[in-house]
């Protein structure tokens, strides 16, 4: 694995995932962690966590740039959705309210985002 040719932005990625897997683990909504009711959002945003994760490993054992080029450009995507998504329950929140772990994952979603957007125009 050469983990020199993982960029700082991807690195950050990597971070933001862990947020993410943590925001999904603590108290999320009515006092409950993510994985209480598992539902759609919780399974886009467990797929976030773990392809920011994943990703530096990847880019670190890939010869070509194109799979990772192709994942990250897909991860891109799912993590804008799942912003989307988070921030649309922040207008319209829960009867239980939002905990510490809502905004925790979207703040990982929102680096993740902002990180793995300029990872992928870099390559360009």
């Amino acid at each position: 694995m050469e983990f020199q040719r993982v960029h700082p932005g991807e690195w950050l990625v990597a971070a933001a995932g862990g947020l993410i897997l943590v925001g999904l683990l603590i108290p999320f909504s009515g006092g409950e962690s993510a994985f209480g009711s598992v539902g759609l959002l919780d399974l886009i945003l467990l797929g976030a966590a773990v392809g920011g994760l994943v990703l530096p490993a990847l880019l670190a054992r890939s010869r070509t740039t194109d799979v990772p080029i192709t994942f990250e450009t897909y991860l891109s995507t799912l993590v804008t959705l799942a912003t989307l998504l988070l921030l649309l329950k922040v207008v319209w929140p829960p009867d239980g309210g939002l905990d510490v772990g809502f905004f925790a994952a979207l703040t990982g979603c929102l680096v993740m985002t902002g990180a793995g957007w300029k990872s992928v125009s870099r390559e360009n």
